[in-house]
């Protein structure tokens, strides 16, 4: 289960940075803008992509990412080279990032590294930690409507 958890954690983390990239990268995504509204167009975008990016990145991302760690895991333990398994891990955050070329790429590549960041610490994961990390993009989507109106 400390996988799930780190998991989901990781998908809070990736949901929230990537959605806050996409609105400062594509802040005028159907019209074009002025740099005197680009913090308006940033405020009013970035909900949205929350809305696509989250569902998308806590359902395929955690599932891929443990496929990849797995698959990484396994040929390792094959080859007996640790350096196969990050190797591995990142080539298929990687690939399976590919969907929507750029856009599910940075996620991907965003996940994987935040995930590597999370192996790195040490830490225990618990089941508290994963819910009280959903609060991450709670509180954003919070604060980005509450500066809109």
């Amino acid at each position: 289960m400390q996988i799930i958890y780190r998991k989901i954690i990781v998908a809070s983390i990736t949901g929230t940075i990537h959605s806050i990239l996409l609105g400062l990268i594509f802040s005028a995504p159907f019209g074009e803008s002025d740099e005197s509204h680009f913090l308006l167009d940033f405020i009013a975008a970035t909900p949205t992509y929350m809305m696509y990016v989250l569902p998308v990145v806590y359902t395929y991302g955690i599932v891929c990412s443990i496929i990849s760690d797995k698959i990484g895991s396994f040929l390792a333990k094959k080859s007996d080279d640790s350096r196969i398994e990050i190797l591995v891990s990142a080539s298929l955050h990687i690939v399976f990032g590919l969907f929507l070329l750029i856009f599910s790429l940075i996620g991907a590549v965003i996940f994987f590294l935040v995930d590597s960041l999370l192996i790195k610490m040490k830490q225990k994961y618990n089941l508290l930690g994963a819910i009280s990390s959903l609060l991450l993009p709670i509180s954003l989507l919070c604060v980005l409507i509450s500066r809109s109106t």
